[in-house]
């Protein structure tokens, strides 16, 4: 008989338990699957946290599916997403929210921190463009010569890249850069008074009768005119 190749797929470790299983994190699915560490080949493999892995989906004998036959892989080896050629053109909708997101592995989603980017995206029949709306989450925003990116704010025109999430069959945008600026919601000023020596400086405003602190490392690149 014809041997039949079993499909693998790729996964991250997302949690272990005690010492003897653990769950994985699905690259090619919306799932996590419970493991057994006597399915690590060799046997003698420790898994941790974010480790990137291969393994055969199986159904227990209580109809779960569950990971076997799992093989550990070299860091870089395994990408939940799949990045899409070309620079897109759009207009931030709503803000990310900012500060949130952690270093390292993580299950958190780009639809999770509310950043919303409405573009036109050309029909595949030549007809009428129709609106799409992507999440960001505003972590990787692009700036020029190595300055501190300025945060996006609603309306304003931006460029970006899209990748599509592998388990949810979701496109998001990332590397985000403003290309336009929206007045709404920003002040103008100019800087009044600085020291030399220190991290600090005050702005006169131009919309109100008064000067606002700002610190240094709020200083972001600007996109140009």
């Amino acid at each position: 008989a014809p041997v039949v190749e079993v499909p693998r797929e790729s996964g991250f470790v997302e949690k272990i338990m005690k010492d003897s299983f653990g769950f994985i994190e699905c690259c090619d699915r919306d799932d996590r699957l419970f493991f057994h560490f006597s399915e690590v080949t060799p046997r003698n493999q420790q898994l941790a946290a974010g480790d990137e892995v291969l393994f055969v989906v199986a159904t227990d004998n209580q109809g779960r599916k569950t990971a076997v036959q799992i093989a550990m892989q070299p860091k870089g080896t395994v990408t939940r997403v799949v990045h899409m050629d070309g620079v897109r053109t759009g207009k931030v909708e709503k803000a990310p929210r900012l500060g949130g997101k952690k270093a390292g592995y993580s299950r958190e989603r780009p639809d999770t921190s509310g950043g919303v980017i409405v573009m036109q995206e050309p029909s595949e029949n030549g007809g009428k463009a129709k609106v799409v709306k992507m999440n960001f989450d505003g972590a990787d925003m692009m700036a020029e010569d190595g300055c501190k990116a300025l945060v996006a704010a609603a309306g304003d025109r931006v460029e970006f890249r899209v990748s599509l999430d592998k388990p949810t069959n979701k496109r998001f945008a990332h590397q985000v850069r403003i290309v336009g600026l929206c007045e709404t919601g920003r002040e103008m000023g100019v800087v009044a008074r600085v020291k030399d020596g220190v991290s600090y400086a005050f702005i006169r405003c131009c919309e109100r009768e008064e000067q606002i602190f700002m610190h240094m490392s709020e200083v972001f690149d600007m996109p140009a005119a």
